[in-house]
């Protein structure tokens, strides 16, 4: 059988280099593997004074902020959490930074956020119609927030980072339902964690302010549910078992429903308390709403195209804002092994159909790191290798640094 590790949560560690750099002691972290966000982050909060050291053994050694350096330029890259989480929480701190970033995050929507803070005195300054550059000066209040919990998740996670530091108490009032809240729970997991009071009724959070971070002295990163939907599609549509182990089944992140979508899809998946195995399995067509599971969105299609009848994947509107438009993405993902697929509305229909394909394949990843992923695993529906356009594989170590190498010890 053939067994990976996962590496560690992205979301998570976000959160925790946040928290603990807020902090009121040192603390280290276990993070077995680095990938180009996490990275980003980290050196965005080096640059207004943190002191986040990685060391080869694969902790991180924090030592919180003490003096705040203003007037930074922070490069998000095409980190849009670093991005959406920052700003708020850098407001708040007062260091008059500059953001910048690359390949599309200059253009993802950033206007509910920008409004909100301007709202609460800080001043944007941006030098284009983009979203990027842009220059906050000036300090954030507190008061009410009232945000559309529609469209992302990351800025609300920024805010509920922010506002506790501030001086008086505040309230955000979420509406329009709350999009992927599965990471809002992460995010008030750390909180709690850190010793940080709130309450949430009914989509309204109350948090206090003078408040002071208390992060632990120690703390373990946990596995990657996103980077793990990858393996345990190829162990359902490839030809033998895989065992992926480094996972936490009770952890908060959302794409552990990974799991029950595709068990009530037929795969055959047995679940311990560290691992999971999945087998190869014969799926049936279903009906899923992907509105708090985005990312599993290429990778759960990629599975469904092998299915007995057509399924429909519900509320994907927001995958059109990604590091691509990831829905033209996955559809032509998979009209290059002559899967019928199509966007109509807010859903998307896959349709499945005999495999058939050209001698040679190009997938054109749009430099999305989940597109490129997922073309790895549908290769395990045909006998040969796809090769991946531009060279983008690159964009792979945004979220999983080694998995072209544990792709390639696996099916070599």
């Amino acid at each position: 059988m053939k067994t990976v590790t996962i590496p560690p949560s992205k979301s998570q560690a976000h959160r925790v280099l946040m928290a603990a750099s807020l902090s009121n002691k040192k603390s280290i972290v276990k993070c077995n593997i680095l990938n180009d966000d996490i990275i980003t982050t980290m050196n965005a909060l080096n640059s207004i004074g943190a002191n986040i050291i990685y060391n080869t053994n694969g902790y991180f050694e924090i030592e919180p902020l003490k003096t705040i350096i203003k007037n930074k330029t922070i490069n998000c890259n095409e980190s849009g959490s670093t991005l959406r989480f920052l700003i708020s929480l850098f407001s708040t701190l007062e260091t008059d930074s500059s953001f910048i970033g690359t390949g599309k995050l200059p253009i993802r929507p950033m206007d509910i956020i920008y409004d909100l803070l301007e709202e609460h005195n800080v001043s944007i300054i941006k030098e284009s119609n983009d979203y990027l550059p842009v220059t906050i000066k000036n300090k954030l209040t507190s008061g009410t927030y009232v945000l559309d919990g529609n469209i992302s998740s990351q800025y609300l996670t920024g805010l509920l980072f922010a506002l506790p530091l501030l001086n008086g108490d505040s309230k955000i009032i979420v509406e329009n339902g709350l999009t992927s809240k599965s990471y809002i729970d992460i995010t008030l997991n750390i909180l709690r964690l850190s010793g940080i009071n709130f309450t949430v009724i009914d989509n309204v959070f109350y948090i206090n302010g003078n408040q002071q971070y208390d992060f632990p002295e120690y703390f373990e990163i946990e596995g990657d549910w996103s980077g793990a939907a990858f393996w345990i599609v190829a162990g359902i549509i490839g030809k033998e078992p895989i065992k992926i182990n480094g996972l936490n089944i009770n952890s908060f992140q959302g794409d552990k429903d990974i799991i029950n979508i595709l068990k009530e899809c037929g795969a055959k998946i047995d679940i311990e308390d560290n691992y999971i195995i999945s087998y190869p399995s014969k799926l049936n067509g279903c009906t899923i709403d992907c509105s708090n599971i985005p990312d599993l969105v290429p990778i759960i299609s990629v599975a469904l195209s092998q299915a007995n009848d057509f399924s429909v994947l519900k509320n994907i509107e927001r995958l059109k804002y990604k590091e691509s438009n990831r829905l033209l993405a996955t559809k032509e993902l998979l009209n290059n092994i002559n899967i019928n697929c199509e966007i109509v509305g807010n859903d998307f229909i896959i349709e499945p159909n005999d495999l058939f394909y050209n001698n040679e394949i190009y997938i054109n990843t749009y430099n999305d790191h989940r597109i490129a992923m997922s073309a790895y695993i549908m290769a395990l529906l045909i006998d040969k290798k796809i090769d991946i356009k531009y060279s983008n594989i690159k964009c792979i170590s945004k979220s999983y640094t080694n998995f072209i190498e544990e792709y390639n010890r696996i099916y070599e």
